[in-house]
């Protein structure tokens, strides 16, 4: 598909290019049609996943590695329910993009020679490689006490078993490693919100209340990115990532929790009343990202996908909005939330070469059972009734034809084709998508 000039994805993604593979989600859809009229099943082979029948969840995944899987769609649902978008449809907790897993872990491994000077490796189950010399950093962990009934280590356990690992001053080679020499010298600089010069008597009681709403909904997935990042954060440093990788990582949940404050603040200016946020019981997990595969995971799911969709669609809400207030607020958060998402793509444009087949099939997989939903989960906005709509668009407020074409164009000018580029035929996904309103 054409691709415009990118505005979230950094350039550098498109200047990669990996052999791609078919996401063992798209075979399973049997007797699907994709926009230009061919089944998915068209054109590939039978072997179309690892571990299992296509279309199976967690098949073939060992405990541990099931866990996560199902940690990672646990995480990406969770933001999608609270992002201020989405009115949580019934179908969201049960979405699945589930990794495929192959038993035979010795075809995993590849010559060192190709990656000596990236990052980190995986030379076997627990061994990575960082900057010419080799680290065990963790050991295998059997279930015990401290493990749960299926078998999965708690996160305290998986800290106990960590062996000293050597870390040395290694940047990325991308752009983010020059930012990150410019923060160490300068803040970001953020607009200033005039909070002060907001008139509830301008709005229509329905525009106020439909603001108040998507405000109070985006502080609650801002107030959850906290810990998601946080744990991130952990999982990189005690991986031995990147030095501007982990310092770009441990940024957000500050900038999360400044959001988080922002939108309450405007909620409570919308409402004129106190503002309460609900957090689920899947915010209460602790437990971090415990390897390689799964941070990949995490990283392109909740950071590259996620955040990449959520600055789209708050840019349209920045892009809409003429109170002064409500302007200068989204313009200060899409400012955070390109980085965000960026993270997530320089990770990616880090951290792709050191994949193997197996590894990138597996990420293809999941990343293919995610984009499957993504249009059904973004359907529907917040639509306002006639004699509230100019309130409601001047509060950037989003409706739901405009919703769904932010969705369509991020999704088809910068996520898909940027994904293709690393590889992971999100392109063969996206066109076997489930359609928004069936």
């Amino acid at each position: 598909m054409a691709r415009r000039r990118s505005a979230f994805v950094p350039r550098i993604i498109f200047q990669t290019a990996f052999v791609g593979v078919i996401p063992a989600c798209v075979a399973s859809c049997a007797g699907a049609v994709t926009d230009d009229g061919v089944s998915p099943q068209d054109g590939q082979s039978g072997d179309v996943g690892f571990g299992g029948a296509a279309g199976s969840r967690d098949a073939g995944l060992p405990p541990r590695d099931a866990a996560d899987a199902r940690d990672v769609r646990q995480e990406f649902c969770c933001a999608v329910a609270d992002s201020g978008f989405v009115p949580v449809p019934g179908d969201v907790a049960d979405a699945g993009f589930v990794p495929r897993a192959d038993a035979d872990a010795s075809s995993d491994r590849r010559d060192s020679s190709s990656v000596a000077d990236v990052g980190f490796e995986r030379r076997d189950q627990f061994r990575w490689r960082t900057r010419g010399s080799f680290h065990s950093t963790a050991s295998p962990i059997a279930p015990s006490a401290g493990a749960s009934a299926s078998g999965t280590p708690k996160a305290s356990v998986l800290m106990a078993k960590l062996t000293p690992l050597q870390i040395r001053r290694v940047l990325t080679a991308t752009p983010l490693a020059r930012q990150h020499e410019r923060n160490l010298d300068r803040p970001r600089r953020r607009p200033r919100i005039p909070w002060q010069s907001f008139r509830r008597s301008d709005y229509h009681d329905d525009a106020l209340s439909l603001a108040f709403e998507a405000q109070r909904a985006l502080a609650t997935g801002e107030y959850g990115a906290v810990d998601t990042f946080a744990r991130l954060a952990s999982s990189l440093a005690l991986s031995g990532a990147p030095f501007d990788i982990i310092a770009e990582a441990s940024r957000i949940p500050s900038d999360e929790i400044r959001h988080a404050d922002y939108c309450c603040r405007m909620a409570a200016l919308c409402g004129s009343r106190e503002v309460v946020l609900t957090l689920t019981g899947a915010r209460t997990s602790s437990q971090l990202p415990s390897d390689p595969e799964h941070l990949d995971r995490t990283l392109v799911h909740v950071s590259a996908i996620g955040e990449t969709l959520a600055a789209a669609l708050l840019a349209a809400c920045r892009d809409r909005a003429t109170d002064p207030v409500a302007r200068a607020l989204f313009t200060s958060i899409v400012g955070d939330e390109v980085h965000h998402a960026r993270l997530g793509w320089y990770y990616c444009a880090w951290r792709g070469p050191q994949w193997t087949y197996r590894e990138r099939k597996r990420l293809a997989d999941s990343v293919g059972e995610l984009l499957l939903g993504v249009e059904q989960r973004f359907w529907t906005g917040r639509d306002a009734p006639p004699r509230a709509r100019k309130g409601a668009r001047a509060l950037g407020v989003l409706d739901s034809v405009s919703q769904r074409a932010v969705i369509r164009h991020i999704m088809e000018d910068e996520i898909v084709p940027a994904l293709d580029a690393l590889g992971l035929g999100a392109s063969h996904a996206w066109r076997a998508r489930r359609r928004g309103g069936s």
